[in-house]
């Protein structure tokens, strides 16, 4: 899959067999990262679908396409999970659980779709959830930019392609307190990240 940019052929990133793409915004405060639910390659070679897991167990609407929004920070950075807008399109999180769900369900619901912040340390937390929308093209996604957008705050995201020991070593210092992780830079040139 090539992104459209105007670098040079040389420069766009080509996701590899086992690569993942992704969608990343860093600040000094938050690090946002917007993927799939279940990326292609990980559906072809193991026949695992996540999204087929989440529509049947929640009954979500086939027409929405579903995306995982990861967020890194303080635990008030994290707070809300904001919208992704791109192309016309805007994905949004899971509002409350509907009230005929029983008390399981509902914390299936919270935990998963609306995603519960996993303290990581005292300073950084983590919070998965699931966004959707309609009419979402992976044409799209390659011709603009995402915007993830939360209040008076914005991050522009940027395409990235990266291995699953790639995308583990952006996690990992995501969520390293402050002092030990300044940046997100990788020592493993296989491992780096490759901008649009």
């Amino acid at each position: 899959m090539v992104g459209c940019s105007d670098e040079p052929a040389a420069k766009i990133a080509v996701a590899a067999p086992g690569d993942r793409v992704a969608w990343v915004g860093t600040s000094d405060a938050l690090e946002v990262v917007l993927e799939r639910v279940t990326p292609l390659y990980q559906e072809q070679l193991s026949g695992k679908n996540e999204d087929a897991l989440l529509r049947e167990a929640f009954a979500i609407d086939s027409e929405e396409q579903l995306f995982r929004l990861h967020l890194f920070g303080d635990s008030q950075a994290v707070s809300s999970s904001g919208s992704v807008r791109f192309g016309g399109v805007e994905l949004h999180s899971f509002a409350d659980a509907p009230a005929d769900l029983n008390a399981q369900e509902r914390l299936l619901w919270r935990a998963v779709l609306q995603g519960l912040p996993l303290q990581e340390n005292e300073e950084r937390v983590r919070r998965s959830l699931i966004m959707r929308g309609r009419n979402v093209k992976d044409q799209a996604f390659q011709e603009g930019r995402p915007q993830w957008l939360s209040g008076q705050r914005s991050l522009t995201l940027r395409r990235e392609v990266w291995s699953e020991y790639a995308r583990r070593v952006f996690f990992d210092a995501a969520v390293a307190p402050r002092s030990e992780s300044p940046d997100l830079k990788f020592s493993d040139p296989e491992a780096s990240l490759t901008d649009e």
